[in-house]
């Protein structure tokens, strides 16, 4: 009895892992598709999370290869381009890297809902119908966290380090004008060239601050694992 016991668990054990498996299939047409069954012509490839590169300061989680990446999105300063997704830049390198850490998080969070929807095809009645819009979301999904991933690989660095340096500069600055003009009141005295100084001191760390703060918060959301 106790040896039929566990020849079931085991039995329960593999199915259950092997329903867990995805494989990535080439079709006759040459399309890419995923499926939950091994493929028909029998070359086959498990898909496997693969990490990339960390970028400072943001967990290399975010980094992990898409579940179904069909390939790696190639970014120029220009634009990047990933499967039928060609992105064309608009934005100045520090916008495009704000958006991108947006992005990041919400691609990601776009693309686990699209596996999820699409391990529950198989149990659907309207498989056959659903299944090219379920595949489609994946490798769009997929792309989008790949976009966001090499963007930022490629611009991060640069973009996060002058931010920063432009907001400490400008807080120095206003700093030192505040000693100087600043009274035990609270009123400036100081004399009206110090005075324009100081206010315009005060718009330039207001105007810098925005980016400061929109990237401290991404940071901060992004330093933690992404799962």
């Amino acid at each position: 009895m106790l040896l039929r016991f566990s020849l079931i668990f085991v039995v329960f054990i593999f199915s259950n892992k092997a329903a867990a498996e995805i494989f990535k299939c080439t079709t006759s047409e040459g399309k890419i598709t995923f499926q939950q069954e091994p493929c028909e012509s029998g070359v086959e490839r498990k898909i496997e999370s693969k990490k990339k590169a960390q970028v400072s300061g943001i967990h290399s989680s975010w980094f992990d290869k898409p579940l179904y990446s069909v390939e790696t999105a190639r970014c120029t300063e220009t634009g990047c381009i990933c499967g039928e997704r060609n992105k064309v830049y608009s934005q100045s390198i520090k916008y495009r890297v704000l958006n991108a850490l947006r992005r990041l998080h919400s691609a990601w969070e776009s693309h686990e809902r699209s596996i999820k929807s699409h391990r529950s095809m198989t149990s659907s009645r309207n498989y056959a119908r659903n299944y090219s819009r379920s595949n489609k979301s994946l490798l769009s999904s997929s792309c989008e966290v790949s976009i966001s991933q090499e963007t930022l690989k490629l611009y991060y660095k640069e973009v996060a380090d002058d931010i920063i340096n432009v907001y400490q500069s400008a807080s120095k600055e206003l700093e030192k004008l505040e000693k100087t003009c600043r009274s035990a009141s609270g009123e400036l005295s100081c004399g009206k060239k110090t005075k324009r100084n100081h206010r315009s001191a005060e718009r330039k760390k207001k105007r810098v601050a925005s980016d400061y703060f929109s990237l401290m918060q991404e940071i901060k959301r992004l330093e933690r694992p992404r799962i």
